[in-house]
This record gives C-alpha cells, sequence and structure tokens, in this order.
C-alpha cells in the first residue's frame, strides 16, 4: 500500500454538502495525539496528502509549550496608587503547537484598552485591575504573521491614583496636620506666658 503510514492510528472518510469529500485522521506522536481533517480531496489524493502531512509533522516540526516561554512578568504603571505597587500578570494555561524546528517566535505584548493605556512614555493605568483581569495577550509572531494570542491575567490588584491615595498628597496632608499641632502648642504656651505675666 503506497499509502501505509505506521504513524497513522485511525481515520474516517466522509462526504459534506459544503466540502465534498472529507478524511478525519489521528496520530500518536510521542506523547501527543495529532487530529487532522482534510477537506475537498479527490479520492485519489487524500490518503496521500494525510500521510505527507504527517511524514511533515514528525520530521520537521516540534509540539512546544507556548505558555512556557518566560511569559509572566511585571510591569510599572503610571496614575497608579502608590500604595497597591506594580502589575504581576502571567499565563493560566499552557498553550501547545506543532511549530516548524528552524522557526523563531517574537513575542510583543498587546494590551486591553479598557485598563491599561500604552503611551510614548510608559503605561498608564485608567482603570482599577482586580485580580483574575484579562489585562492583555501575548501575540507570538513569525516573519509578521500572528502563530498564537494568548491571553495574560492579573496577579494582584491595582487601582487608580486618586487625590486620596496620591502620595504626594498624603505627605503634604501628614505635614499640614503637624504645623497645625505645632501651632496650637505654641499658642498654648503664649498663653500660659501671658497669663503668667498677669497673675
Amino acid at each position: 500500500n503506497p499509502f501505509y503510514s505506521s504513524l497513522l492510528k485511525a481515520g474516517k472518510t466522509g462526504t459534506t454538502g459544503d466540502n465534498s469529500r472529507t478524511f478525519v485522521f489521528s496520530s500518536d506522536m510521542g506523547n501527543s495525539q495529532v487530529i487532522g481533517v482534510l477537506f475537498n480531496y479527490p479520492d485519489n489524493n487524500i490518503f496521500a496528502q494525510a500521510k505527507n502531512a504527517l511524514d511533515e509533522i514528525s520530521q520537521n516540526y516540534t509540539l512546544i509549550n507556548l505558555a512556557d516561554k518566560n511569559l509572566n512578568g511585571t510591569i510599572k504603571l503610571e496614575n497608579s496608587d502608590f500604595k497597591d505597587g506594580d502589575l504581576s500578570y502571567s499565563v493560566k494555561n499552557n498553550v501547545y503547537s506543532f511549530a516548524p524546528d528552524h522557526k523563531e517566535y517574537e513575542q510583543n505584548i498587546r494590551w486591553n484598552n479598557n485598563y491599561i493605556n500604552q503611551q510614548d512614555d510608559g503605561l498608564i493605568l485608567v482603570k482599577d485591575i482586580n485580580i483574575g483581569d484579562k489585562v492583555g495577550s501575548i501575540v507570538l509572531s513569525n516573519n509578521n504573521s500572528t502563530v498564537k494570542t494568548i491571553p495574560i491575567y492579573a496577579d494582584n490588584n491595582v487601582r487608580v491614583k486618586s487625590l486620596f491615595n496620591n502620595y504626594s498628597f498624603f505627605i503634604m496632608f501628614t505635614i499640614i496636620i503637624l504645623l497645625l499641632q505645632l501651632f496650637f502648642i505654641l499658642l498654648r504656651k503664649k498663653r500660659k506666658t501671658i497669663n503668667k505675666q498677669f497673675n
């Protein structure tokens, strides 16, 4: 049989109105199961195409965990409450994909504009972030072509800075309170001195 492949473990042909001749097949490669579907192939080509696809994957592709590429991190956000600190984010689930052995992936983060606004001078917090909020996506690409988009989630709460949790406001307010206390202490001493003079 010219189309025999030891990689092929199961297969089923079929016909649909939209896709004509179809073939669903599966293969075990290491600890992974690969499932393939071919659509709209002539009868004499469909098995050869399935064999070629399995041979190509087994010889030139590697199953990698895309979420295992140091995708977790920490960022500093402008306009955030100074008590909350930086935002930590992480990928929650493993993301597996067969990748060509010779390809390298570029990694970029696309932030969720509902929470974080990316500007020339940094990242601006525009809305309170709670643990578990989806704050963006990591885009893996090759030659400017997107391979996978992986959601990232907040690991801590970060609040938008307001007048009452502004660090500068807190310092100024503390100084004012101390100055007022000092003023009343001096005023009290002055009154005692005046009372002694009249007594």
